[in-house]
């Protein structure tokens, strides 16, 4: 009868129904310190926020026995990650990316509160137990009408098949886990020339969820105080290569 049909009944364990969480792993050469950190090794680090879109706390010497910050990060998370050495900064300092976001659902605003938001970054001295350590997002330099890819971190290192000039390919860290996630960056847009995309003064660059083509690199802007579960907070660290105690 074109009446009766079939409906199916499924029975699923309970532990099967449970989200299945990505921690992505590194295949890098893991450094016993950040001062013993070489261009393509990493440290790890621990990270911590009990509240969403609140900056929580960093710790360099982690407990390893936490499980890795998922991929996407949570809101409130609370585990490890891996700051990866990519080479120096300006002033000469050892600059460390982190692998990946280590939080979403936080807002530029709330990061900007915490001092990452602007080049100088905030001092993580204390943290790291190394005077000098500062902290900041990532430059990316995109306007409204191009790129400078010379000056942009994003581009000029997240963006590369490789590591800070080295050998070591990006692929042992999961090619820094952006394809499922955007990251605040450190750039306020700007017009130049021809604006093709509308911005308002309160807008900021993310990037993220990016094929390695320039030509397709998306260009980016929204509100600083949003606050959305796949926009996140992916930090830069600075430390001296003179390492001085901050007991010292």
């Amino acid at each position: 009868d074109r009446f009766i049909g079939f409906r199916p009944v499924a029975e699923v364990p309970t532990e099967a129904m449970q989200a299945t969480v990505d921690y992505p792993e590194c295949k890098l050469e893991i450094a016993k310190s950040l001062g013993a950190c070489k261009v393509g090794q990493a440290v790890l680090c621990e990270y911590r926020s009990d509240t969403a879109n609140t900056y929580g706390s960093f710790n360099f010497n982690p407990d390893k026995s936490k499980e890795k910050i998922s991929d996407p990060a949570s809101t409130t998370p609370n585990g490890l990650f891996y700051f990866v050495c990519v080479g120096k900064a300006f002033s000469g300092a050892k600059k460390f990316i982190a692998d990946r976001n280590i939080q979403t659902g936080i807002s530029w605003e709330v990061l900007n509160t915490a001092g990452f938001c602007v080049t100088s970054g905030r001092d993580m001295s204390e943290e790291t137990g190394i005077k000098g350590s500062l902290m900041r997002l990532i430059h990316s330099d995109v306007t409204n009408y191009d790129m400078d890819l010379s000056s942009s971190e994003w581009d000029q290192v997240l963006m590369q098949s490789t590591i800070g000039g080295t050998d070591i390919s990006s692929e042992k860290i999961n090619n820094w886990n952006m394809f499922k996630s955007f990251s605040w960056m450190l750039d306020t847009p700007h017009e130049d020339g021809f604006v093709p995309l509308a911005h308002t003064m309160s807008d900021r660059v993310i990037r993220g969820m990016e094929k390695n083509d320039y030509s397709q690199t998306p260009k980016l802007f929204i509100n600083s105080s949003t606050v959305n579960p796949i926009l996140g907070f992916r930090p830069v660290l600075e430390v001296p290569i003179r390492t001085q105690s901050v007991s010292n």
